[in-house]
């Protein structure tokens, strides 16, 4: 199991998955180092235009309001992935997102750089066809 920290609630992220007849798949930065963390969907259907059945969600602050953005990206990004005492794998969502497991791992960077607690085993995982997926296995050395 991978464990994801949405920018979203939970009934926000409802209530998008509803509207646009989607399921989230993870939170990460689309852009590397523009520190803007995007809640990632994946649509039944294509969009007519872009036709990519990824789309984003994230908070402009210049704005002061929640965007939507394309994120066909998505399937090209790899993600670091520490696995904790309880087997389940954790991701840093963006550049400086520290986060420690419940279990005392910790892992920062997002995709720009990997920084973890050196206890644990290390992998990388992808979004394939909708779903975050752990794709390695490496120990630790």
């Amino acid at each position: 199991m991978i464990y994801h920290r949405s920018l979203l609630t939970e009934d926000s992220k409802k209530v998008v998955c509803e509207g646009h007849k989607a399921k989230y798949v993870c939170t990460t930065e689309l852009v590397e180092g523009n520190n803007t963390p995007v809640d990632v969907f994946y649509a039944d259907k294509p969009h007519k235009d872009s036709g990519s059945r990824y789309f984003g969600m994230f908070f402009d602050n210049r704005r002061d309001a929640w965007c939507i953005c394309n994120a066909s990206m998505i399937e090209d990004l790899n993600f670091a992935v520490i696995l904790d005492d309880n087997k389940t794998w954790h991701y840093s969502r963006f550049r400086h997102d520290h986060f420690t497991t419940p279990c005392g791992k910790m892992i920062d960077g997002g995709r720009a750089y990997v920084r973890n607690s050196l206890e644990g085993r290390m992998s990388t995982a992808k979004v394939i066809a909708g779903e975050m997926v752990v794709i390695e296995d490496v120990d630790n050395v």
